[in-house]
C-alpha cells in the first residue's frame, strides 16, 4: 500500500465510461481536477488491475463509476487486506456494488471524499 500523503504527490488510476452517460458531467470534472492536481491519471482498462495496482502501491487511488461487481469485488478485498480504503464517493457507503468506487491508501481517502 503506498504512503503517500497528499493528493499532489499521488498517481491516480481509472476507467473511462464506454457505454453509459448518465454520469459523464461528474466525471469529467473528477477526470480533470486530478489530471491537474495530481502526478498523473493513468487508465489501463482493467478495473481489477487498477484495483490490485493500488494495494501494493503502484497507484495511489482508483476511481470509477458504473462497474459490476464481479469487476471489483477480489480487488476491493485486497486492498482491504493490505491495509487501504474504500467507498462509494460519499464515503457512508459500500463499493462492492461497483456504482462508485473510491479506492485509495488511509491517509488520502478522507481528503479525497471531501473532494470527490
Amino acid at each position: 500500500m503506498s504512503k503517500t500523503k497528499t493528493v499532489e504527490a499521488s498517481l491516480a488510476a481509472t476507467g473511462f465510461p464506454y457505454y453509459r452517460f448518465e454520469n459523464i458531467e461528474r466525471y469529467m470534472a473528477m477526470l480533470e481536477k486530478y489530471m491537474c492536481t495530481t502526478r498523473g491519471v493513468r487508465r489501463l482498462g482493467s478495473a481489477a488491475v487498477d484495483l490490485v495496482y493500488v494495494a501494493c502501491g503502484r497507484f495511489d487511488f482508483y476511481f470509477e463509476f458504473n462497474l459490476n461487481p464481479w469487476d471489483v469485488v477480489a480487488g476491493l478485498l485486497i486492498i482491504k487486506e493490505a491495509g487501504g480504503e474504500t467507498s462509494d464517493f460519499e464515503g457512508a457507503g459500500s463499493a462492492f456494488s461497483g456504482k462508485e468506487i473510491l479506492a485509495s491508501n488511509k491517509i488520502l481517502h478522507g481528503f479525497l471524499l471531501k473532494n470527490v
